[in-house]
């Protein structure tokens, strides 16, 4: 169904084709970038363009299902032009993002928790 909802989505808006195709050829290099940056992630995910990660030793990152990030301004109609920014600043930092949740253009800092819950966008 997702598919087949996508399809439709590229044919009413065709400038989406560029976008979504090269979110495919990036989903595996910000899976690997994730993982070095010891990122916690569950499938599936989207990533139109890498974050940049700061993430201090000992700290905590983890991501949820369904998680869409937007960094392309092709890609990213309702934010700013730049690159999400995840960082802690501390052994103790945690930034949690809970399940379908998108952010585009955003700075989210943890020097001890930062809670995005489920369905946030």
């Amino acid at each position: 169904m997702a598919k087949i909802n996508l399809i439709l989505e590229v044919i009413n808006k065709p400038w989406l084709l560029v976008s979504e195709l090269k979110m495919i050829f990036v989903l595996p290099f910000a899976y690997v970038y994730l993982l070095l940056n010891r990122v916690g992630i569950k499938f599936p995910f989207k990533f139109y363009g890498l974050p940049r990660v700061q993430r201090h030793k000992g700290s905590q990152i983890t991501i949820g299902q369904n998680f869409e990030n937007r960094n392309w301004a092709s890609a990213n109609f309702i934010s700013s032009h730049q690159r999400t920014v995840l960082a802690t600043n501390s052994p103790v930092g945690k930034i949690l993002i809970g399940n379908n949740v998108g952010i585009s253009g955003s700075n989210i800092v943890s020097e001890t928790e930062v809670t995005v819950g489920d369905s946030t966008i």
